[in-house]
C-alpha cells in the first residue's frame, strides 16, 4: 500500500521505496521467495502473511476507509448545499479515496469477503463514540481522546 494521489496515471518506481507490498505465503515457497526479493529489490519492505489475514487487513485500512469516504460524500451531499459551502480541507481529506473509480478500489472492495466484519467493528466503535458523546463531557472526552491516541499509535 503505497498511497499517493492520481491512480495509474501517477505510477512510479519511485513508489516502492519505503513502500510495504504484501506477498502471500499460500503458494509454492520457491515463488513467493522470488516475490519477495523482486519488491525487497524495488526498495519495498516485505510482509509475508496468509492470503485470508492479508484480506482481514486490507478490509481495514484499505477497503472500509473507501466505503467510509464515499458514504460521507453522499451524507454531505444530502445535507444541501451550506454543509458543501461550510466544508473545508478536513471534508476533502476525509472523501479523497471516494474519488477513485471503481474499477481501482471498488471491484477489488466489492470481492473481499471480510469487509462486512471489518464494517461492523468501525459500526461499534462509531456507536460507542456516540454514546459517550450523549453521556457526558467526561465520557465524550475520554472517548475522543482514546481515539486520537489510536491515531498517534498507528503514525508513530
Amino acid at each position: 500500500m503505497f498511497g499517493g494521489h492520481g491512480g495509474y496515471a501517477a505510477a512510479s518506481p519511485e513508489r516502492w521505496k519505503g513502500g510495504s507490498v504484501a506477498v502471500c505465503t499460500d503458494g509454492d515457497p520457491a515463488a513467493v521467495d522470488v516475490v519477495a526479493r523482486l519488491h525487497e529489490a524495488l526498495g519495498a519492505t516485505v510482509v509475508r502473511c496468509a492470503a485470508a489475514e492479508h484480506d482481514a487487513a486490507v478490509a481495514m485500512v484499505s477497503h472500509l476507509p473507501y466505503l467510509v469516504a464515499s458514504a460521507l460524500a453522499l451524507a454531505v451531499k444530502e445535507a444541501g448545499p451550506l454543509a458543501a459551502r461550510l466544508a473545508g480541507p478536513g471534508l476533502k481529506d476525509m472523501t479523497r479515496l471516494a474519488s477513485f473509480p471503481f474499477d481501482i478500489q471498488g471491484e477489488v472492495s466489492r470481492r473481499n469477503a471480510h469487509l462486512p466484519e471489518a464494517a461492523r467493528g468501525l459500526e461499534a466503535h462509531l456507536h460507542r463514540i456516540l454514546a459517550a458523546i450523549g453521556e457526558s463531557p467526561e465520557a465524550a472526552r475520554s472517548a475522543l481522546e482514546a481515539a486520537r491516541a489510536a491515531r498517534e499509535e498507528l503514525y508513530a
